[in-house]
């Protein structure tokens, strides 16, 4: 059977119920990332690991002796990603995660500020 190209509204707004507020708010905002690790390789280069502050997801570089970036990719926690063969989040599944991040926001602050909603 033939992977979505798309990923289904209905099935994101499924994925995001299941997401805790620091994942929804990467996905809304984009990783607040900061340096994790970084150290020299063995036959030249350097790897360099960036960590984010909110859902722990790791993006990590591979560089040459001139710190030219040869690769990177990043290393998602348990259950950020969607399951294999859901299709592309576009802008509506995007909307998706947006609404679920502002409802996770709006119950938090209402519970630190000790508003009713």
């Amino acid at each position: 059977m033939d992977q979505p190209l798309i990923a289904d509204v209905d099935d994101v707004r499924a994925f995001a119920a299941t997401l805790p507020a620091k994942f929804l708010r990467c996905r809304d905002l984009g990783h607040n990332m900061g340096p994790h690790d970084a150290y020299p390789l063995e036959g030249g280069g350097y790897e360099r690991i960036l960590k984010c502050r909110s859902c722990k997801a790791k993006r990590l570089y591979l560089l040459d002796e001139d710190f030219s970036i040869i690769n990177t990719s990043y290393d998602y926690p348990d259950g950020y990603l969607a399951e294999r063969g859901t299709g592309r989040i576009d802008r509506d599944g995007r909307c998706v995660f947006r609404g679920a991040a502002v409802l996770a926001d709006i119950e938090t602050l209402s519970q630190r500020q000790g508003r009713k909603r």
